[in-house]
């Protein structure tokens, strides 16, 4: 060891799949776990949540759907070795079953031709439709435990001032009929608590937003089958009642789209009074 050096350094050993995880299915298990799921949403600069295995699409069965923060649907397709066209069109397959904005395929190795596929698919699809392509690589140093680490090989090619931006936390407020300063999320939630007044049942109320909203995506009535509860209000005061049943609102509304098309929905056929606070 160098007089320089501190500490003794060892090389880094490369681990197989296989060495950690018997079968892909394995893998799959130990991913949808919150703490190595963040590493992947740490990875692709997404938040990943409320991972399903499994999930059912027609005749065949999607390895993970999630959704991201603003409830769209998320496909993460797992592939032991090599890159192969039947992965790749599996993974379409599940995005077009579920409508799913992103897509991300995890591989031990990639092809040149299916790294030209997701690259192409970046650059000819909607610019909301995100596809990821990541090889999944494992390290030891010495006799340690590996450690999994996952490389970008292809990703939209704004991704990354995508992210900077969303980043960047929007506090705008609002008043609603000249009352309050609201940020976005309680905005949304005066919005549907003061529609529903107007209405007796639920049905009524998803009526009235299924041009600019589906609320069976945002609104729920048993909090008790939602992993992360912290995604919705819970406050008594917060709950929208109908019909004597209490339902429970989505709070991640951030810098979505959908905001601004529901703000416009309430504004011009609701006829509430909201206005941005400068």
């Amino acid at each position: 060891m160098s007089q320089k050096t501190l500490v003794p350094l060892s090389p880094l050993d490369s681990v197989s799949f296989k060495t950690v995880w018997e079968k892909e299915d394995y893998f799959t298990e130990w991913l949808i776990e919150p703490d190595n799921l963040q590493i992947l949403s740490d990875t692709v600069g997404i938040k990943i949540s409320e991972p399903e295995i499994q999930d059912k699409i027609g005749t065949f069965r999607a390895d993970i759907v999630a959704i991201d923060e603003n409830n769209n649907k998320i496909i993460i397709e797992n592939q032991r070795n090599e890159t192969n066209h039947d992965h790749l069109g599996k993974a379409l397959t599940y995005a077009a079953g579920k409508a799913a904005n992103t897509v991300i395929w995890i591989t031990e190795k990639t092809t040149e031709e299916h790294r030209a596929a997701i690259e192409w698919l970046n650059q000819n699809t909607n610019e909301n439709i995100a596809f990821f392509l990541l090889e999944l690589k494992l390290w030891k140093i010495g006799n340690s435990n590996p450690a999994i680490q996952f490389d970008i090989i292809e990703q939209p090619n704004n991704w990354v001032k995508k992210i900077s931006n969303n980043n960047q936390r929007d506090y705008t407020k609002y008043s609603f009929n000249g009352d309050g300063e609201y940020p976005k999320n309680h905005t949304v939630l005066k919005i549907i608590q003061e529609t529903s007044n107007r209405y007796k049942t639920f049905d009524e109320l998803k009526e009235c937003f299924k041009e600019v909203l589906d609320l069976n995506k945002f609104v729920i009535e048993d909090i008790s089958q939602v992993k992360d509860v912290s995604r919705y209000f819970r406050e008594p005061e917060q709950l929208i009642m109908l019909n004597d049943k209490n339902y429970y609102l989505s709070n991640q509304w951030g810098k979505s789209e959908l905001f601004d098309r529901l703000l416009k929905f309430a504004v011009e056929e609701l006829r509430f009074d909201i206005q941005e606070i400068k």
